[in-house]
C-alpha cells in the first residue's frame, strides 16, 4: 500500500513539473522583440517554398473567393505564386520585372518591378532587410491562444500596399508557419495562411513560359511586345 502512495504522489509530482513546465512557455506576454526573432528565423534562408490557402473578402460586396497554392521565395526579391485552384494563374518576379499569367483570358501581364509599387509579394515584409521599426506602428493584440503572438503593422506613411496588416504566428513552432491579413486603401481583405516550410535550392525557374498563343499586355491592359525568354532564370 504505502508503494502504490509513493508511486502516486510521483505520478502527481510529475503531472504537476509538465504542467508547470507547460506554463512556464506560455506565461510571458507577446511583445516586439518576439517578432523579431520570428523575422530573424525566416530571414536566415536565403531562398524557400511554402503552401499557402487565401481567403479575399470584398469589402464593397461582401463577396468570398478562397484559393491554394504555393510560393518560392528567393533572396533578394524573387518570387513565384503559383496558384492550383481554377484558373491557376502565375504571379512571379525575377528581381527585375513582375509578371501575372492568367490562363482562362489567354493573357501575361507584365511591367518591371520598380513601375508599379502596388505589385508585391506579401512575403516582403518578412524578407526584406529594413528596419520594421521605422516603417510600421506596430500593435499588440491580444491572442486567441496562448501559443500565438498576434501583431498590427501600420505603415507610418501612405503607400499605395496596403493600409494594415496583422501577422499571427505560433512562437514556439520551431518551421515558420504564420498567418497574415492584409487591408488595402479600400478595406478589401487578403487573409493568408503559410505552413509546410522547406529550404529551396537557390536556382530555379521564376519566369513562366508563356505561351505563343497568349496576350502579353502590361498591368493596365496596354499591348506589349514579347521581350521574354523562356530561358530567363533566377540568379541569371
Amino acid at each position: 500500500m504505502m508503494l502504490i502512495r509513493r508511486i502516486s504522489t510521483i505520478l502527481l509530482l510529475i503531472v504537476i513539473l509538465i504542467l508547470s513546465a507547460g506554463t512556464a512557455m506560455t506565461d510571458e506576454p507577446c511583445n516586439t522583440n518576439e517578432l523579431q526573432k520570428y523575422l530573424d528565423k525566416i530571414r536566415a534562408y536565403d531562398s524557400f517554398r511554402m503552401s499557402f490557402t487565401q481567403e479575399l473578402q470584398n469589402s464593397t460586396s461582401g463577396q468570398i473567393v478562397h484559393n491554394s497554392g504555393s510560393v518560392v521565395f528567393k533572396k533578394p526579391n524573387e518570387f513565384r505564386w503559383d496558384y492550383q485552384t481554377p484558373p491557376k494563374n502565375i504571379l512571379a518576379s525575377d528581381g527585375n520585372i513582375v509578371i501575372m499569367v492568367l490562363p482562362e483570358d489567354k493573357q501575361a501581364m507584365m511591367e518591371p518591378m520598380d513601375n508599379n509599387s502596388t505589385i508585391w509579394s506579401p512575403l516582403a515584409i518578412f524578407t526584406d532587410f529594413y528596419d520594421w521599426h521605422t516603417e510600421y506602428t506596430v500593435d499588440v493584440i491580444p491572442p486567441r491562444e496562448e501559443a500565438y503572438c498576434h501583431f498590427k503593422l501600420m505603415p507610418k506613411t501612405e503607400n499605395g500596399r496596403f493600409r494594415q496588416v496583422e501577422i499571427s504566428f505560433n512562437r514556439f513552432r520551431e518551421m515558420p508557419a504564420f498567418s497574415m491579413s492584409i487591408f488595402d486603401a479600400a478595406g478589401n481583405r487578403n487573409y493568408l495562411e503559410f505552413e509546410n516550410f522547406e529550404s529551396q535550392p537557390s536556382t530555379g525557374m521564376f519566369i513562366p513560359e508563356i505561351p505563343p498563343d497568349y496576350q502579353i499586355t502590361d498591368f493596365s491592359g496596354q499591348p506589349l511586345q514579347r521581350t521574354l525568354t523562356n530561358t530567363q532564370k533566377a540568379g541569371e
